[in-house]
């Protein structure tokens, strides 16, 4: 295991006193102890069923509610979200009832959202603009619920430029619904400015918003029809600009479907050749520019493997009616992870057309909160034999579930840790301990970064990670 100074070990006892600071010691115990969904969740239900502590009890009751809105099970997670704002009331217990009320929409659900905005959360002290804006987003989505959408349009409007910000996470889910309420009560014009957004980024697949925006370009009129050809206009450079990045790096992108039909995508480094290259097969997660995996990818061709960058679905080009965006995964994410882990064997078959490769072996990359994902796919797949887990995290529901399928694996992996994604090192080191230590390797690096940037940044962790593969993936015998 690499270290690398005391700079480094003081940020790592940061980020495990933040870590232990947002999750008391007993739920973290129990969220790393549940090897399956339904042991989690009896173990949660259990400790909040008899600790005295309200906090902890509202606490365990949050990861319960996590749980079952991951699975799909929407009213089981209301009820235990109700529960955590009523014995903790934390700011993270209020956000998650609001906005699975919201998207339940439910008769009475918006003035339950209203009732919450109405009383202050127990651990905030100061809010920045930011938070008070999504606030206020969440108060004038529910008056929209609620008929009273010219309230609804005062408030939107008061708070759009921090929802709107590309580095919120629900920056598109705030987009759609500043839309509507824009088209319903607002400017049609702007209506149709926020909306073609989100068409140009499904590339026109997501029904909702196509939906919307349908209706809102029949009531432009004859200006509709200009900002339709411009939508198309816009989708047509966005898709030459991303080929002109992938001919700098001399990549493809290839099409191709899953076992269920649906549309996928990935970006190929390798070519046809006389030789055959090692198989890499990476899952890169939603909103990543592939300027983030340059290295990476470049630096695993030049030492003669070829690598499929495969979008997930919901992002880049595999996108179809069914996930045309990342958000559509919401409160059905174990199911996508489900199936984007069966999507890795296609994708070793569509680098298997566009470079000339050994599929006998193969490495699976996670990256992030990809790394599940990739872990599942590797357990399906016995060729499967190597593991890479860039920053792997999980949701803390699911943290347990992912150790226990990683000591059942008992294949060997390398995790590799930049700087800035330091605070999940304590998470790491668990998921390291249940792998065989004198196979697997944790390879860290102080330099700048996130995810596989830390490739581009530190010169040192390439060259690690192909000692690692030379000592894991021997060449066959020569015959």
């Amino acid at each position: 295991m690499t270290r690398m100074g005391s700079v480094f070990a003081a940020l790592l006892l940061l980020a495990t006193l933040a870590a232990s600071a947002s999750a008391s010691a007993q739920v973290d115990t129990l969220l790393l102890q549940g090897r399956t969904a339904p042991e989690v969740r009896a173990l949660l239900r259990g400790h909040a069923e008899t600790v005295r502590d309200t906090v902890e009890r509202g606490e365990a009751l949050y990861y319960l509610g996590m749980s079952y809105e991951r699975d799909g099970k929407r009213d089981s997670a209301i009820a235990c979200y109700q529960g955590a704002v009523t014995y903790r009331n934390n700011d993270e217990d209020r956000k998650a009832l609001m906005d699975a009320l919201l998207r339940r929409r439910g008769s009475s659900d918006p003035a339950q959202v209203l009732r919450v905005l109405a009383r202050p959360a127990r651990n905030v002290i100061g809010q920045p603009s930011r938070d008070v804006a999504e606030w206020n987003g969440r108060q004038a989505w529910a008056l929209y619920l609620s008929g009273q959408g010219d309230s609804a349009l005062r408030v939107m409007r008061a708070s759009e430029y921090w929802l709107l910000q590309p580095i919120n996470p629900l920056q598109r889910e705030w987009r759609y619904r500043l839309g509507v309420i824009e088209e319903d009560y607002g400017d049609i014009r702007r209506a149709m400015d926020v909306l073609g957004l989100l068409a140009v980024e499904s590339r026109f697949m997501d029904r909702d918003v196509m939906h919307d925006l349908s209706d809102a370009l029949k009531r432009a009129g004859a200006s509709g029809s200009s900002v339709e050809l411009a939508m198309r206009q816009q989708r047509t450079e966005m898709d030459l600009a991303d080929k002109t990045a992938l001919d700098a790096l001399k990549a493809q992108r290839v099409l191709f479907k899953g076992t269920d039909g649906a549309q996928l995508s990935g970006i190929v480094f390798g070519s046809k050749g006389t030789k055959r290259a090692r198989a890499v097969v990476g899952l890169t997660p939603p909103d990543t520019p592939i300027e983030f995996f340059d290295s990476l990818a470049v630096g695993l061709r030049r030492a003669g493997y070829a690598l499929i960058l495969m979008e997930v679905r919901g992002s880049g080009f595999s996108v179809d009616r069914n996930a045309p965006l990342p958000e559509s995964w919401h409160d059905r994410e174990v199911e996508m992870e489900a199936k984007v882990a069966g999507d890795v064997r296609p994708a070793l078959r569509a680098l298997a057309k566009a470079a000339t490769i050994d599929t006998s072996r193969y490495l699976v990359v996670g990256i992030g909160l990809t790394s599940p994902i990739a872990l599942q796919a590797a357990a399906s797949d016995s060729r499967a034999r190597l593991l890479m887990l860039v920053s792997p995290n999980a949701a803390p529901s699911d943290r347990g579930i992912m150790r226990a399928r990683l000591v059942k694996l008992g294949r060997p992996v390398f995790f590799q840790i930049p700087s800035f994604d330091v605070a999940t090192m304590p998470f790491v080191e668990a998921l390291y301990e249940s792998t065989n230590q004198r196979t697997s390797r944790i390879s860290d690096s102080e330099l700048a970064g996130y995810g596989a940037q830390s490739f581009h940044y530190d010169s040192t962790a390439l060259p690690r990670l192909i000692r690692w593969l030379n000592e894991s993936w021997p060449p066959p015998p020569r015959r």
